[in-house]
């Protein structure tokens, strides 16, 4: 286990409010890779570059929004 690692699992043990924050904050960083994802295949599809379009879109997990997140 690295360090960091091991840093944050002692964080989290001993600080709830860190573990809370730090697992927002992760979350809130995934569904930043997942638009920049979103982002990217819209514009391969704008210059026809379907397979790559594809390839991206199989990565990215299907699920639902969040019902705070739903328009």
């Amino acid at each position: 286990m690295s360090d960091l690692k091991k840093y944050i699992t002692g964080r989290k043990k001993t600080n709830k409010e860190f573990a809370k924050s730090y697992e927002e904050g992760f979350e809130n960083f995934k569904i930043g890779i997942l638009l920049r994802q979103a982002k990217t295949i819209a514009e391969r599809a704008k210059k026809g570059d379907w397979k790559k379009a594809r390839e991206i879109l199989a990565k990215a997990p299907d699920t639902e929004a969040e019902d705070d997140d739903k328009l």
